[in-house]
């Protein structure tokens, strides 16, 4: 499996507003036959997010544009190091320090990491999937046991201050992309639960979704999918 890259553009009448980066997955599925190029999940998600949010990403972003990439950046890195933590202390069974600049949002997570380590079962971490019927992939935060028993798809986001509900609606759209596609790969250890953590330096948030709300959140994000394939042709490469 190889990512490959490219940008596409918001389309009002015959202007950009602004640019960014459009995730692809050459995917070869099976062995031996040629690869087939996938969007990623947080590509389709961009593109066919609602236009309110839309409208306010860019308007956050024109006011200071300077500042918005400041900022963007920012937190990304900051994203990053929490991810890197989390996933580390899963992968090796144990708790680590966290790194300053993140401290005290990796202290929010630390109940998380200990009950997941504490449960002993195996963890994946940033496993690429895919659906070849369905024309998607992307990469997964993790896939681990719960204490409830039940293995589960975890998404980790972050924020500075504010756990917005579209955000969660959207990590919970995400999370149930990867779940589907992981469970058509992987049926001998199968997911029957999406959890999805937002952290802030003051709080952390986790959303479970199983049972009919999972099927619910997997109906959501394949009617997503089918404003992709109608939106896609829309936006500037």
């Amino acid at each position: 499996m190889r990512l490959i890259r490219g940008h596409y553009g918001l389309v009002h009448g015959q202007k950009t507003t602004f640019k960014k980066e459009m995730r692809w997955y050459r995917i070869t599925d099976p062995p031996d036959t040629d690869p087939v190029r996938l969007p990623g999940v947080t590509s389709i998600l961009d593109v066919t997010m609602p236009q309110s949010r839309r409208d306010a990403l860019v308007r956050a972003e024109l006011t200071n544009p300077l500042n918005y990439a400041l900022n963007r950046e920012a937190a990304i890195a900051k994203g990053t190091a929490i991810d890197t933590w989390f996933k580390k202390c899963l992968l090796n069974g144990r708790l680590y320090g966290a790194p300053h600049p993140v401290e005290r949002q990796c202290q929010r997570l630390r109940p998380l990491v200990r009950n997941l380590i504490q449960v002993g079962d195996q963890v994946w971490a940033d496993e690429r999937v895919h659906h070849i019927d369905l024309g998607y992939a992307g990469t997964l935060d993790v896939v681990a046991t719960l204490p409830t028993g039940q293995r589960a798809v975890i998404e980790l986001k972050s924020s500075a201050y504010t756990i917005w509900p579209e955000a969660v609606a959207e990590a919970t759209l995400q999370a149930a992309a990867y779940a589907q596609a992981w469970n058509k790969l992987h049926p001998d250890n199968s997911t029957a639960a999406i959890v999805t953590y937002h952290v802030t330096p003051y709080l952390a948030h986790g959303h479970m979704t199983t049972g009919p709300a999972l099927t619910k959140a997997i109906a959501a994000w394949n009617k997503r999918l089918q404003q992709f394939a109608s939106r896609y042709s829309a936006m500037e490469l």
